[in-house]
């Protein structure tokens, strides 16, 4: 990516502010570095980190219930469990499309995410979602103090999210009349009628 690209997907809004705040921290300018070192694979993940503990099979044993397929696309890795996405959203007036890839890593307490180039622009916004999405910023500490009273093995339990408002509101409007199962159903075919293709790496 461009460095003026990598300066606005960082949150900065202007390029001299990133290369002050890089060469207070570094010493060097983002090319100065980016010539010094390793290029990154093009397809490196992001690393969004979270606070262990994080019960990773129940958040995966929760999206794998309510996934609608064509848009969602479980990854039963036993090492690496997560979700495949496709995701669109509105940016300045334009429309964002694509699909992100969201794998658990639980050594390392951090979630790998990979996305289509097409969703570049859009980073920030994209991690945002994502850190909602699978409640990343919760204090494990404090839910515990909480969920012990009444959940005594309850460590590292979540609060999913979702991408997008409108579909959360949709999910839940749906599982309020009915059971996952039929919600499931349900959406599937709103998908089906009214969704967009996507091309996506999985099948």
């Amino acid at each position: 990516m461009p460095v003026t690209q990598v300066a606005l997907a960082s949150g900065y809004t202007s390029l001299r502010r990133f290369n002050a705040a890089f060469a207070e921290r570094y010493r060097l300018n983002p090319t100065q570095l980016r010539r010094s070192g390793p290029a990154a694979p093009a397809d490196a993940p992001l690393r969004l980190a979270y606070r262990p503990p994080y019960d990773v099979a129940a958040m995966c044993v929760f999206l794998l219930k309510r996934q609608i397929s064509s848009i969602e696309c479980a990854l039963p890795d036993a090492a690496f469990p997560g979700i495949g996405r496709t995701f669109g959203i509105d940016a300045g007036g334009t429309r964002y499309t694509g699909w992100l890839l969201a794998r658990f890593d639980v050594r390392r307490c951090h979630l790998a995410l990979q996305l289509s180039d097409s969703l570049r622009d859009v980073l920030p916004l994209v991690i945002r979602r994502v850190r909602h999405a699978f409640d990343l910023d919760a204090d494990p500490l404090s839910i515990n103090q909480v969920l012990h009273a009444s959940f005594p093995d309850g460590d590292g339990l979540r609060v999913p999210g979702a991408l997008d408002g409108f579909e959360l509101a949709v999910r839940a409007v749906l599982g309020q009349q009915v059971t996952v199962a039929g919600a499931r159903t349900l959406g599937q075919r709103l998908v089906n009628q009214f969704g967009e293709a996507i091309d996506t790496p999985w099948p």
